[in-house]
């Protein structure tokens, strides 16, 4: 069985968001249960910017229905208005612990790449890694984050770093 839905939403100042979801599901032991939801979004903005989001959420699950493993994948392509693009990739890791145990689809670990080419001839590259710590109940105890740049002036001029995040989750 499939599934779809769609929505549209603007803001005071006429800037523009619409959205597609697509849901595949299938029949376990009388029971529906989905087995991929694909997300597809695009904005586009009063000052020329506008972007594209497409993010796809896969499930698997055993003979009887209990939820095995969870992943989920996204790319996105955002222009700032003048020319300046971005593109990138985002990888989800969910708690296999958790979900097998409670069926609790928790994200683990999120990695997110994006390259920034500017039409200046300058570019960015960025990996983002987010983690997050769950108790045995599957609450949230801690989140970190680190953070991978290098960028070029476009001049041959480059710059690299590292960041460390670290959240407060209360």
């Amino acid at each position: 069985a499939n599934g779809t839905g769609f929505s549209t939403s603007s803001d005071s100042f006429g800037n523009l968001t619409a959205a597609d979801i697509r849901q595949t599901f299938l029949g376990i032991k009388g029971q529906a249960r989905m087995v991929e939801a694909v997300t597809t979004t695009r904005s586009e903005n009063v000052d020329g910017s506008s972007g594209r989001q497409e993010f796809r959420v896969v499930t698997r699950y055993d003979a009887n229905g209990r939820t095995q493993n969870t992943a989920g994948v996204g790319t996105f392509e955002n222009n700032d208005g003048y020319g300046n693009i971005t593109t990138g990739q985002t990888l989800q890791e969910y708690d296999l612990v958790l979900l097998r145990t409670y069926g609790q689809s928790k994200v683990k670990t999120q990695t997110t790449t994006a390259l920034t080419k500017n039409l200046d001839g300058s570019s960015t590259r960025q990996t983002t890694v987010v983690n997050n710590a769950y108790d045995s109940d599957g609450l949230l105890t801690g989140v970190t984050g680190d953070v991978d740049f290098e960028g070029d002036d476009g001049y041959g001029n480059e710059t690299r770093g590292h960041t460390w995040q670290t959240y407060d989750t209360n």
